[in-house]
């Protein structure tokens, strides 16, 4: 499990941000948020959107959402409805391998196959 002591936490409204201390691959940032009592971020709304691409612009970063379960059927893994899309060109790729979702430096969300080791948004 990653250690959260040096994290620092960010709040917007009713929701507490908080930005993995290390890389890790998709199934390991969304075990650690459950550790924590949460998950890989949902991004509901562009106001979400802009916040976190602003505080993390620097780095690709894993979020919640993903089409594991059904390809080309993406969902949150939080169970809330998918009412925001910020794909980069040519995303998603409709790939049976790339099912993990990241949000890269300029804020776009890019398919993956989860294996890739980058910092997660809880």
């Amino acid at each position: 499990m990653t250690s959260f002591i040096n994290s620092e936490v960010y709040l917007i409204e009713d929701s507490l941000y908080l930005l993995t201390d290390k890389a890790t691959t998709w199934g390991e940032a969304q075990a650690d948020a459950q550790s924590l009592g949460g998950n890989l971020v949902a991004i509901n709304n562009q106001r979400e959107q802009i916040f976190l691409s602003s505080l993390f612009a620097e780095q690709r970063a894993w979020i919640g959402l993903s089409d594991a379960a059904s390809e080309g059927d993406f969902t949150w893994n939080t169970g809330e409805p998918l009412n925001f899309k910020k794909w980069n060109g040519g995303q998603p790729r409709n790939n049976t391998t790339a099912n993990f979702v990241a949000m890269l430096a300029g804020g776009a969300w890019y398919d993956f196959t989860g294996a890739q080791n980058y910092r997660g948004i809880i």
